[in-house]
């Protein structure tokens, strides 16, 4: 672990905040997606189909569940993979529940810690597989889905967005020099603009990674 940083602001100033928020387990939208899919991916075939009509549903618990571009009418019929790539909550929770997997609730540093293992091809999480089609969706999450603001012809990425009732998130893995790095941003409360983690929490990490390309 290279650094880990949670700042608060109050009256304008940034501050250091309480460490415990790292081993705190929190809901982060689809951040959590691959960590699923690897359980999910031996019995979901990435080309599966789930229709998430408007981007509007209400699960078996009866909470509504809204993707992200619910107000511009949804995606409509979509593939699993692409599930994860446009970041939908609505397909992910249909598939979940077509599968009989239940959600789960990781801590922050529980969850830079599975995308670090992922970056490391480490198939003690999942076959060898499983690993390259989940490495191979996070790849296309930043060429072509939400997390595009990220993306560098020069400097692959891969990673996942993430959004919940209260945070945006956006965690990534890159390989630069010798070293692979693996990034997690999270923002509470976000505001000044449409709440996104691949354009909010994407502008940090892009400080981040420009700050590595100058060492």
């Amino acid at each position: 672990m290279v650094a880990q940083i949670n700042l608060i602001r109050e009256d304008s100033l940034y501050k250091e905040s309480n460490e415990q928020v790292f081993q705190t387990k929190r809901d982060m939208g689809k951040l959590l997606s691959p960590i699923n899919w690897m359980e999910a991916l031996p019995r979901i075939p990435l080309q599966d189909t789930v229709d998430v009509g408007n981007g509007i549903y209400m699960n078996k618990e009866g909470k509504e569940i809204r993707d992200h571009n619910a107000d511009r009418g949804g995606y409509g019929v979509i593939t699993a993979e692409q599930v994860i790539a446009f970041d939908s909550k609505v397909g992910m929770s249909k598939l979940m529940e077509r599968y009989g997997i239940p959600p789960a609730r990781y801590s922050p540093l529980e969850v830079v810690e599975y995308y670090n293992r992922i970056a490391m091809g480490d198939t003690a999480l999942c076959s060898g597989g499983v690993m390259r089609d989940i490495q191979s969706v996070l790849s296309k999450v930043i060429a072509e889905g939400t997390g595009k603001n990220l993306y560098r012809e020069d400097l692959p990425i891969a990673g996942k967005t993430g959004y919940s009732e209260k945070n945006v998130s956006a965690c990534v893995y890159l390989s630069h020099g010798n070293s692979i790095y693996t990034c997690l941003v999270i923002i509470s409360n976000p505001k000044g603009g449409y709440p996104s983690g691949g354009t909010m929490c994407g502008d940090v990490i892009k400080g981040i990674i420009n700050g590595l390309s100058v060492e």
